[in-house]
């Protein structure tokens, strides 16, 4: 059973298509020279030796990540077995014979007669065959360097993108975190003053307060791309954060700093209005959104 070794990566993305949206039809000295190619670049057992590095990286990747969320042993066996027989369900496909007519068509496409002939002449070298011999390592360790640098920057973007996806269907989940997260650096930072003091100043000023010491960095803009308010009382001792709601519009009285006769912050304001402001007075939401149940 022979694998075609260098059409793997347009192959993957183009077998899935039916054959005729990949063109243009083959001459038959492209084709001629793209069988020969094919050959040249197939090996006894190369291609499933790359594709089981890949599986192999895969599985390695998935159980680490079962046993450190803390999976028990019998879930983490019954993966294993499921691999196991993945491996041997792949060594029974025969790869050159469900790639080779994409594989032509593909090659047909991307290259001229002449540029396979250079591709021929090249894989007839020393190191052209020396790099069908080594791709298979080379797929092994790229996957496993590729796992310890760019592993976790996938996760960091995979939770980003989920961020984004969940300020885009319930922004006012992001705005109260938003404003949680500088509530403590506020409060933080009062805590290390002698009079036990709030930042004074406004929103623009409140960065310079704050970064790096207290919050890595500022949240400038709501959801819906307006700057966060925030005030102080004049004696420093009481502080409010607004997000200005899906109105954008700030109203007047959000940022004014509002006790009750005891001293205490006034009665909480709920609303099911995404165009009202959220506010935070002194650590505590004293207006916020929360959605209407169907």
């Amino acid at each position: 059973m022979r694998r075609t070794l260098l059409a793997v990566v347009v192959v993957a993305v183009a077998a899935a298509l039916p054959l005729n949206a990949v063109e243009p039809e083959p001459s038959k000295r492209q084709r001629e020279l793209i069988v020969e190619l094919l050959g040249l670049t197939a090996g006894e057992g190369t291609m499933q030796e790359v594709m089981k590095s890949v599986l192999e990286q895969s599985q390695k990747q998935f159980i680490a990540k079962a046993e450190a969320q803390g999976d028990v042993p019998k879930d983490l066996e019954e993966r294993k077995e499921l691999y196991a027989l993945l491996h041997e369900e792949l060594a029974r496909i025969d790869v050159s014979a469900a790639l080779a007519e994409p594989a032509i068509r593909i090659y047909a496409k991307y290259y001229t007669e002449s540029e396979i002939a250079d591709l021929v002449a090249f894989y007839r070298t020393p190191t052209g065959r020396k790099s069908i011999k080594v791709l298979p390592a080379i797929v092994r360790e790229s996957a496993e360097a590729s796992a310890k640098s760019l592993g976790p920057l996938l996760e960091q973007a995979a939770s980003r993108a989920s961020q984004r996806q969940e300020a885009k269907r319930r922004p006012w989940r992001q705005v109260m975190a938003d404003i949680r997260r500088l509530g403590i650096a506020v409060l933080a930072y009062s805590v290390e003053q002698a009079d036990s003091s709030y930042p004074p100043g406004d929103f623009a000023s409140l960065g310079r307060h704050l970064v790096p010491k207290y919050l890595e960095s500022m949240p400038a803009k709501d959801p819906w791309g307006t700057p966060y308010g925030y005030s102080a009382s004049a004696d420093g001792q009481h502080y409010r954060l607004v997000c200005a709601g899906s109105d954008r519009k700030l109203e007047p009285t959000s940022l004014q700093i509002v006790l009750a006769a005891d001293g205490k912050d006034p009665r909480e304001k709920v609303s099911d209005r995404l165009e009202d402001d959220i506010i935070q007075q002194d650590g505590v939401f004293v207006q916020y959104f929360v959605q209407k149940r169907e």
